[in-house]
């Protein structure tokens, strides 16, 4: 989200979108946010979850779900490091444009399908190339890391709530949909929204629980990715996003004045 934000910015001041301007601004950025870790309390973690009071799992079944995870990202690693970007919208929305933007340091708004389309994905693929030149090897690669990290984030938080069992199945569960298994070989942004769109509810309802407003900032930035992402993530996900923390606000209000 932040590398989305400095192409944006760059874009909007008219700078040339080279390995001098992207990587001075994103040292800025690195020292900003050190400087201010240094000078803050950490984030308090969710509550954590003994593991000794956490389901057990069969020996079979997470002898299933390993394989299956493996299977499922021995293929999707595969398909992008191998193939180029071959489905329509990788090829016509994502790389097209990334490429597009990479070869005229700017992003272009004329002569393209989707002009609309949000920068996320497209300032992901271009990173690598402002020293590598463009490679569709190294396109597939960042976004497949993207899904990769966002899926160890969810198994993170689901280990955090529910233990590691629970985490590796559901992970597992959430892997083997039809649509995330096909969207892993990348492509798609519908996965990245989605995940984003997941991890938003997921410390939402940890903020609203625990009425943390860290968490509820920590949800706000995903649910904000998920809109930079594809234009599904605003009015699917920032629109309910803002009608549940509103509603709840308000109610939360009302019940204290009540009292």
């Amino acid at each position: 989200l932040i590398n989305a934000v400095i192409f944006f910015t760059l874009q909007l001041l008219a700078i040339p979108l080279t390995l001098p301007a992207v990587g001075a601004v994103h040292l800025l950025v690195i020292a900003g946010l050190w400087l201010f870790s240094r000078h803050t309390e950490r984030v308090a973690p969710l509550p954590l979850v003994q593991e000794q009071q956490a389901l057990a799992m069969p020996r079979w079944l997470a002898t299933g779900c390993g394989v299956l995870l493996g299977v499922i990202l021995l293929n999707a690693t595969i398909a992008a490091l191998m193939l180029p970007p071959f489905f329509w919208d990788g090829f016509a929305q994502w790389a097209m444009r990334a490429k597009q933007a990479l070869s005229a340091a700017t992003f272009t708004f004329e002569g393209v399908t989707q002009p609309q389309y949000p920068i996320l994905l497209h300032a992901l693929q271009i990173l690598p190339m402002l020293t590598l030149g463009w490679s569709d090897s190294a396109a597939n690669a960042m976004t497949l890391l993207l899904s990769l990290s966002t899926f160890l984030s969810f198994f993170l938080l689901m280990k955090r709530a529910r233990g590691t069992p629970a985490a590796f199945l559901m992970t597992t569960l959430l892997a083997t949909i039809p649509l995330f298994a096909v969207h892993l070989r990348q492509g798609y942004a519908d996965i990245h929204w989605g995940m984003f769109a997941l991890l938003s509810a997921f410390t939402l309802n940890a903020a609203s629980r625990k009425q943390d407003t860290t968490m509820l900032l920590i949800s706000f930035t995903f649910i904000a990715a998920a809109a930079w992402t594809k234009v599904e993530g605003l009015y699917l996900g920032v629109l309910p996003w803002l009608a549940i923390v509103l509603s709840t606000t308000a109610l939360r209000g009302m019940m204290r004045a009540a009292l």
